[in-house]
């Protein structure tokens, strides 16, 4: 192994932040699978909508996977890397609140 090709550790934060953020959604899935029935009492919400409440989190999955595949399969990492950096940045000007016109205000793909 040469010194241009010499490993880094920063595998091991890849994957040690990979497994924070899936177990702070695995904790959130588990709290509200728990609370949710004190949570549709209060918030009057039948099992239907609790059912679309509690699958909202695997939405992002089917989502996300499909195209994220297809998009590694055709650009390779680098390439999907930066799609995904880019449209981030695109669809951070939807933020705010609803009916609040201050994310419309600013040009698209533009910083916060």
């Amino acid at each position: 192994m040469t010194d241009s090709t010499k490993r880094t550790r920063v595998r091991w934060l890849i994957i040690t932040v990979l497994f924070i953020i899936t177990t702070i959604n695995y904790a959130d899935r588990a709290t509200f699978s728990i609370a949710g029935q004190s949570a549709s009492k209060e918030l009057g919400l039948d099992p239907v909508a609790m059912g679309y409440i509690l699958s909202a989190f695997a939405w992002a999955y089917v989502l996300g996977q499909i195209p994220g595949g297809a998009l590694l399969d055709k650009f390779g990492s680098s390439g999907s890397t930066s799609f995904r950096w880019w449209s981030g940045r695109c669809l951070r000007r939807f933020r705010g609140s609803p009916g609040s016109s201050r994310a419309w205000r600013r040009p698209p793909c533009s910083s916060p």
